[in-house]
């Protein structure tokens, strides 16, 4: 399961982000089925990208980098390393990849940060839902919603 997470300050103090922690929830028997999902579409936002297994207890980070580095080698940043800063003027955008070998996982992440001397967090999830991430499905893409390729 993927998902895109975009931070912009809303006030005008600087907002340090200092982490980001993955909650694994709920672990169920896998979901049976068929999982098919569309390549990525609209103008391209540089991300620092996060690879979570939820199959550890507690989930940690697997793997994570600074996309930029696709581009231009020398930003590569790996992994990520808080703390980032943001404003007004600028964002964080965040991809998230949770992956399982073993169940259905049910899970959020939370994101932790200082804004005018406080230390706060906030829930990443659906809505006020957790999130569900499932091995075993099969799995196709597709580019143009036309050819669905398994993975």
């Amino acid at each position: 399961m993927d998902i895109q997470v975009t931070i912009r300050g809303n006030v005008e103090e600087l907002i340090i982000l200092t982490n980001l922690r993955i909650n694994a929830l709920e672990r169920r028997p896998p979901i049976s089925g068929t999982h098919v999902t569309y390549g990525p579409i609209g103008e391209g936002v540089f991300e620092r990208i996060v690879v979570t297994d939820l199959d550890e207890t507690p989930p940690g980070i697997i793997d994570s980098y600074d996309q930029r580095g696709l581009i231009d080698p020398t930003a590569l940043v790996d992994p990520i390393d808080f703390p980032y800063r943001v404003d007004r003027s600028e964002v964080e955008v965040f991809h998230i990849t949770a992956v399982t070998n073993e169940c259905a996982c049910r899970w959020n992440a939370e994101l932790f940060y200082t804004v005018g001397g406080r230390t706060e967090s906030s829930i990443i999830d659906n809505d006020g839902e957790p999130l569900t991430a499932s091995s075993n499905a099969k799995s196709y893409y597709s580019l143009d919603g036309e050819t669905f390729t398994p993975l």
